[in-house]
């Protein structure tokens, strides 16, 4: 029961707003017209960020998560804060980042890292043989029990639906600099 319960959570909650905070992140780069600040750079370091977020999501539904898929999931997610960081360092003293954006930011760092200590939770065996060399499984293997098709159906639309905004994010900003010189210091 309580298995379900964070399941739930993940698939209803965490993930619904972290492709929300996607959203108005997006949103506010487009009032904040990056293609005319920080351009392909900035824009760039948000399809990493995506990236890294699409390949622990990834390792959670296709994969049996053992031993070895939490430290890559764990490490991913990490990796995306640190990204973020950079995306940050990068983006400040180059343009504006206001409120709204920076609040969007700290969902968008903060949901990677509480979607990772749920699933740590949901697997507590393989996370604690990690520490205690104990019966960890340092394999990767297909997951026995995949998602039901409307629940992977989901995730799979949320996704394109955030990469297609990436996309559009960056195209924005070659043409931008294709068009009109690269203005960026």
């Amino acid at each position: 029961m309580v298995d379900e319960l964070l399941i739930g959570l993940l698939l209803y909650c965490i993930f619904p707003l972290w492709l929300a905070a996607g959203f108005a992140d997006y949103c506010c780069h487009r009032v904040a017209r990056i293609e005319d600040t920080t351009g392909r750079a900035e824009s760039a370091l948000h399809a990493v960020q995506y990236l890294q977020v699409v390949a622990a999501l990834a390792l959670a539904v296709f994969l049996e998560v053992t031993s070895l898929v939490l430290v890559f999931v764990a490490g991913l997610a990490l990796l995306h804060l640190a990204t973020g960081y950079l995306d940050i360092a990068y983006t400040t003293g180059r343009r504006y980042i206001s409120p709204a954006e920076q609040h969007a930011h700290s969902y968008m760092e903060t949901l990677p890292l509480v979607a990772t200590a749920l699933l740590v939770v949901l697997h507590w065996g393989p996370f604690a043989a990690i520490f205690n060399g104990a019966d960890a499984s340092w394999i990767v293997t297909h997951r026995q029990q995949p998602l039901p098709a409307g629940e992977f159906a989901a995730i799979a639309i949320g996704m394109a639906s955030a990469g297609l905004a990436i996309a559009e994010e960056y195209v924005r900003c070659i043409r931008r600099t294709v068009g009109g010189g690269d203005i960026r210091a």
